[in-house]
C-alpha cells in the first residue's frame, strides 16, 4: 500500500455451531479500528469486498478427489491468526502445479504427496496459530484485548508481521516464559 493508503481488514470466528453474531456489523468494527486505533478521522474508504470463509479445524480439508483438486480457500489456506490468505493460496497453488504437471506428462497420480506436502508445510504453523486464535478471539473479554494490544505497541512493524503472518512465535515465547516463571515466583515465595 502507499504512505497514505491502508488496507483494513476486519474478521469474524463463529466458534459454536449455534447462531451467534458479531453484536454489529463488520463495516462497523473496520470504522472503529480506523478511528480508535489508527486515529484517523478524516479518510476515505476506496474499495469494500469480502464474503463468507468456511475454515477447517486442523487441516481437515479434502485436498483432492477424483478429477478434483483443491486450493487456497477450498483448503482453508487462511492464517487462522491474522486472517491473511492470499500468500498462502498462492504458495497452495505453487505446491499443486508439480503435481498438476507430473500428472500431464505421466498420468501418474500423486495428490496424496500434495495434500502431505501441504500439511507439513503448514502444519505447526497453523496449529499454534489456530490455539492462539481460540484464545484470543474467543476467550479473552474487551479488558484484556486492550491490555494486548497495549503490550503489542511494544512490539516493531517488522516484529508484529513476523508473528501475525510469519509464525515467528519466539517473541510470545518469551513474554509466556517470563509470565509463567513470574506466577510461580509468587506462588513459591
Amino acid at each position: 500500500m502507499g504512505s497514505d493508503i491502508a488496507k483494513v481488514g476486519v474478521g469474524y470466528f463463529k466458534f459454536s455451531k449455534g447462531l451467534n453474531s458479531p453484536g454489529k456489523s463488520l463495516k462497523d468494527y473496520i470504522k472503529q479500528i480506523i478511528q480508535e486505533y489508527m486515529k484517523l478521522h478524516e479518510y476515505k474508504i476506496v474499495d469494500i469486498h469480502g464474503s463468507n470463509l468456511l475454515y477447517s479445524e486442523s487441516q481437515r480439508d479434502i485436498y483432492y478427489k477424483d478429477n478434483i483438486i483443491a486450493v487456497g480457500d477450498a483448503i482453508s489456506c487462511v492464517n487462522p491468526l491474522g486472517g491473511e490468505g492470499i500468500r498462502h493460496a498462492m504458495h497452495s497453488a505453487d505446491i499443486v502445479s508439480r503435481f498438476i504437471v507430473i500428472y500431464l506428462d505421466t498420468q501418474e497420480y500423486l495428490f496424496e504427496d500434495y495434500e502431505k506436502e501441504m500439511r507439513k508445510y503448514f502444519g505447526k504453523k497453523w496449529l499454534i496459530s489456530e490455539k492462539l486464535r481460540k484464545i484470543v478471539y474467543g476467550q479473552l473479554n474487551n479488558e484484556m484485548i486492550e491490555k494486548g494490544f497495549n503490550y503489542a505497541t511494544g512490539f516493531s512493524t517488522n516484529e508484529l508481521m513476523d508473528l501475525l503472518f510469519f509464525y515467528k512465535f519466539d517473541r510470545i515465547d518469551n513474554a509466556l516464559n517470563n509470565f509463567i516463571l513470574n506466577k510461580l515466583k509468587r506462588l513459591f515465595s
